[in-house]
C-alpha cells in the first residue's frame, strides 16, 4: 500500500476489530540502495549453505546470516539495512502524525 491516507484508514478499521491483534506494515528498502533481487537471493542461498555446513541454528542463525550477507555483498546489505531502518522510522513518524491529525479532526 503506497498511499498514507489508505494506510491511516486501514489502521483505523483495524482498531475497530474485536481482538484484532497486531498490524504489520512492511516497507521495502529505498530503491536507490536496494540490492537486485537475484543478487540478494544468491547471497542468501550461499549464506544459508554456510550456516548449514557450520551447524548454525537457533538464535545464532540470524547474526550469522547478517554477517555472511555483509561479507558476500561487500558490505552493501549493511548499507541497505541502515537505509531501511531510516525509511521505517520516517514512515512510522508520517503515520503517527497522520493518525494524530485524523483523531484531532474527528473531535
Amino acid at each position: 500500500m503506497d498511499d498514507l491516507t489508505a494506510l491511516v484508514r486501514l489502521v483505523k478499521i483495524h482498531r475497530l476489530l474485536p481482538r484484532a491483534g497486531a498490524l504489520l506494515v512492511a516497507n521495502p528498502p529505498p530503491a536507490a540502495i536496494a540490492l537486485p533481487r537475484a543478487e540478494l537471493d544468491d547471497a542468501l542461498a550461499s549464506a544459508h549453505r554456510q550456516a548449514a555446513e557450520a551447524g548454525i541454528v537457533g538464535d545464532r542463525l540470524t547474526p550469522f546470516l547478517l554477517q555472511a550477507l555483509q561479507e558476500l555483498t561487500g558490505g552493501r546489505t549493511l548499507r541497505v539495512n541502515r537505509g531501511l531502518a531510516l525509511a521505517n522510522a520516517e514512515l512510522a513518524a508520517r503515520l503517527a502524525v497522520a493518525l494524530a491529525d485524523a483523531s484531532a479532526a474527528a473531535v
